[in-house]
């Protein structure tokens, strides 16, 4: 057979780099299955499969016999191999067969654990002794005869080398990782797998991640909101109804004056829409109908969200107050709907006359879990509306009404928090300054200044969370609900800053002292303590800070 040259016309390293990187990805997915099978295929076994490990340990010593045999055949197979391809390249084929066998091998059936150990026996010789065997043997051939220099070889062969241990080291970090979330879910383990083997990902759950489906558009394909005067789709929701009807909940409404007057001219914002839509979920089958109106204390301003509950129909929204998530109630999924009341605040305002909480928009809705209603909603960090961290409450549902929760550090627990241990100071579901809480606006302002607030170390972000309370100070005040407390003696606070004065902790805003705690910052994080009356029962609790300076709150601490 004819070895051909391929030309290098730029001659040089970078070349060399983009050919090493495209020819490592033979060595990565051997990198990435041997990383499987040697740092977590006995964990699967018997964590996740519940086989004993002496059977697991037996399938894997049986193997590498077959592994030994392999490793002598795979050199005389390439070796013997005549094909219009060459000797080499045929053998690409066992990439995908790697992968589809390593999936396999993590995809064990339900059965008795000698049979699964047979199976993950068969499908580590299939995926190690012979496929990656095969790749491994071709790849010397295939290099030789692809890259005919010595020099640019051996520079290809380190870069590729290279870039597939790194790769392999990064799955060993992050796999781990991923590893701990899924448990002993055989299901889970099977999509980690795939994601770990193959060039695409897949989702069966609401989290996404999601693929572009289509536009909303009326049967001549004018998408929504393209018509003179259409309506503005805005924050939509959709309900499958039980008969199979598909319903489309969208609008916005907003001010005729300010920043949106231009678009009031051109659009339907004023008020929620409903529309019901074909089979394909992408035509409007009904022309948009307003379900509920902007006007009025509790009009409707954005995020609509429809729930079926006893057979009636619950719009949840967010309504012109901007700090509340509403309902209203019909008898159909077009309505006509009456408003019902609020379910949550992101300020507890309705819950209390004060605002308790920096407050801004919010967005959310309904589920039940079991027998129980839990509302989801946000809260603002970061001293403007953009910066939004997400919270849940239980809330009650009796005959058919849903009555206002209040915001608590409980969220999903279920039940007041152990009155003993350790907290991160940022669970206070209340904060204000010595001038109260403000509304936050879509962006910073000087007033804020002024106030305390949640906030992290570096860039507002989704994981790797480090929250705290910033900013505290003379007047500023933290509250948390609740905690079941048996004969508390003591508490402490961590804080850092600059700042020097006392720390009160009462039982209720400006209720009697149950502790004073003195402070003394200087920058760098510190422990404060002091004793308190003995308390018992389940409290809230909330500490006030007067005093010079700024402090910051990270945790607290029961004894």
């Amino acid at each position: 057979m004819e070895t051909k040259t391929i030309d290098n016309p730029k001659g040089g390293m970078l070349w060399n780099l983009k050919n090493g990187i495209v020819w490592s990805s033979k060595y990565v997915i051997s990198a990435v299955v041997n990383t499987l099978f040697v740092s977590f295929l006995s964990f699967y076994a018997t964590d996740v499969l519940g086989m004993p490990l002496i059977m697991i340990s037996t399938v894997l010593l049986v193997t590498k016999l077959f592994d030994g045999v392999t490793d002598l055949a795979a050199g005389f197979i390439v070796d013997n191999t005549h094909t219009r391809f060459g000797k080499a390249r045929p053998y690409d084929w066992c990439i995908p067969m790697i992968a589809l066998f390593t999936i396999l091998t993590f995809s064990a059936p339900k059965a008795a654990p000698l049979v699964q150990a047979v199976y993950i026996g068969v499908m580590y010789v299939l995926t190690q002794a012979v496929f990656n065997t095969l790749l491994g043997a071709s790849e010397n051939v295939y290099l030789l005869r692809a890259f005919p220099e010595a020099n640019e070889r051996n520079s290809i062969f380190a870069i590729s080398t290279v870039f597939g241990q790194i790769l392999s080291l990064l799955l060993g970090v992050v796999f781990p990782r991923l590893v701990s979330n899924a448990g002993t879910d055989a299901g889970a383990w099977t999509r980690l797998v795939i994601l770990a083997t193959v060039p695409f990902a897949v989702c069966d759950t609401p989290a996404g991640k999601y693929e572009y489906y289509g536009t909303v558009g009326y049967p001549d394909g004018t998408p929504v909101g393209c018509r003179k005067y259409d309506l503005f789709q805005f924050d939509p929701g959709v309900l499958e109804d039980d008969d199979g009807r598909i319903w489309l909940y969208s609008g916005f409404g907003v001010p005729e004056e300010g920043p949106f007057a231009e678009a009031v001219k051109k659009y339907r914002l004023d008020g929620a829409y409903c529309m019901e839509l074909y089979p394909d979920m992408r035509t409007v089958k009904s022309e948009p109908k307003r379900i509920f109106p902007k006007e009025g204390s509790h009009g409707f301003f954005e995020a609509s969200s429809m729930r079926k509950i006893d057979g009636r129909y619950y719009f949840i929204y967010s309504s012109v107050q901007q700090h509340e998530l509403c309902w209203a109630v019909g008898e159909k999924p077009d309505g006509p709907f009456s408003f019902g009341g609020t379910l949550v605040s992101n300020g507890d305002i309705g819950i209390s006359n004060l605002r308790r909480n920096y407050t801004g928009n919010t967005h959310g809705s309904l589920v039940q879990i079991g027998d129980s209603w839990y509302v989801f909603y946000h809260r603002q960090t970061n001293r403007h509306q953009y910066s939004r961290q997400a919270c849940a409450e239980k809330i009650l549902y009796r005959n058919g009404r849903f009555y206002q929760t209040e915001m608590t550090s409980c969220g999903l627990n279920g039940q007041p928090l152990l009155g003993s241990g350790e907290y991160e100071a940022r669970i206070a579901c209340h904060l204000w300054s010595e001038q109260g809480a403000l509304v936050y606006g879509l962006a910073e302002t000087p007033e804020a200044s002024l106030h305390p607030y949640f906030t992290q170390t570096g860039e507002d972000r989704e994981g790797s969370g480090d929250q705290y309370i910033a900013n505290f100070l003379n007047g500023s005040t933290a509250g948390y609900k609740y905690f079941e407390f048996h004969n508390l003696k003591k508490i402490g606070i961590l804080l850092n800053g600059h700042g020097k004065g006392e720390i009160v902790a009462t039982l209720k805003p400006g209720g009697d002292v149950i502790s004073r705690i003195a402070v003394d910052a200087a920058g760098d994080q510190q422990w404060f303590y002091a004793e308190t009356e003995k308390i018992s029962g389940v409290k809230s609790l909330y500490f006030t800070y007067f005093g010079d300076g700024r402090i910051n709150l990270y945790r607290f601490c029961f004894q």
